[in-house]
């Protein structure tokens, strides 16, 4: 063997030996990560304290919880099926396998068992059955000595069948919801579910001379625009550019902004509206309704 090859074997050995230390070593390091605690958010900790709204509000930790229902139209999947794919893959997010802790501000990794999140309902008879449903489960705040959510089965003899999923807020924003519990979706077989393609994007039109030019032109309107709204002056109470309609129902136009507060009040209260409309309106119906018109009244307009 010539010193040409035993180099060649050499330096071999020494490359493979770097590479199993390097995957050892970033192994060990992933590992401590996911024990380590992770960092929460200012905004985080206080919507799990519930004073991200004033304090005098007396906000329920409810106000903080994203309540997602799906509806079956050919039954429930099997208890062991839902089991199987909260483990193996909403589990992988770290916040779903966390207990939060606001006092300290992290995120502590803990060994979550999905069969502590996961609740089966007795049937309901009909779909205005289901909504009362729901709307007992989701007027239960979530317990904060496990990781924020909750995935609730709710069968329907006579209508289509629900799962209700219960996140807090600050474990994630609407559309990381989205995606965390899109790669919930499977076929039959368990593989991720094909997803429905989107609109062709729209073929973009030919740059033309004329193309050109009203885009230079729009570019020289959007500058002007801007220096106007840094010179123009300032709104305060002696400003000649407040709007007469700020004026209007006795609201003095100073300038400052001002946040209207309402008592807490109950939500047995507002269900109660619900069922006394003649049309099927939901809470948030109510709601509205009531916050537009207090504004239109306060603006005196009829």
């Amino acid at each position: 063997m010539t010193s040409s090859s035993l180099f060649t074997w050499f330096s071999s050995a020494i490359g493979l030996l770097a590479g199993y230390w390097y995957h050892v070593q970033r192994k060990r390091k992933a590992e401590s990560q996911k024990q380590a605690p992770l960092p929460m958010t200012w905004l985080e900790a206080h919507m799990l304290k519930n004073d991200a709204f004033p304090a005098y509000m007396q906000a329920s930790p409810i106000c903080y919880v994203i309540n997602s229902a799906m509806f079956f139209r050919d039954g429930l999947p099997a208890t062991e099926e839902v089991e199987d794919v909260l483990t193996n893959k909403l589990l992988k997010y770290h916040r779903f396998s966390s207990v939060a802790d606001p006092d300290h501000r992290t995120w502590k990794a803990v060994d979550a068992d999905v069969k502590d999140h996961l609740v089966y309902h007795q049937p309901v008879a009909d779909t205005q059955a289901l909504e009362d449903k729901i709307n007992d489960i989701i007027s239960v705040p979530l317990n904060p000595a496990k990781p924020l959510w909750e995935v609730h089965m709710v069968p329907v003899r006579d209508g289509e069948d629900c799962m209700l999923f219960r996140t807090h807020h600050s474990m994630a924003d609407g559309l990381s919801l989205v995606t965390a519990y899109q790669c919930l979706a499977t076929d039959v077989e368990g593989a991720p579910a094909e997803v429905i393609p989107g609109k062709p994007m729209p073929s973009r039109p030919e740059m033309t001379l004329t193309r050109l030019i009203l885009m230079f032109l729009d570019s020289i309107r959007s500058a002007l625009h801007i220096l106007y709204t840094v010179f123009q002056p300032l709104e305060s109470s002696i400003s000649s550019h407040t709007p007469k309609e700020h004026r209007a129902g006795d609201m003095r136009w100073s300038g400052s902004r001002r946040a209207v507060l309402f008592k807490p009040f109950s939500l047995e209260y507002v269900r109660a509206i619900t069922k006394r409309t003649p049309k099927k309106v939901t809470i948030n119906d109510v709601l509205l309704s009531a916050t537009v018109g207090a504004i239109r009244a306060y603006s005196g307009e009829t």
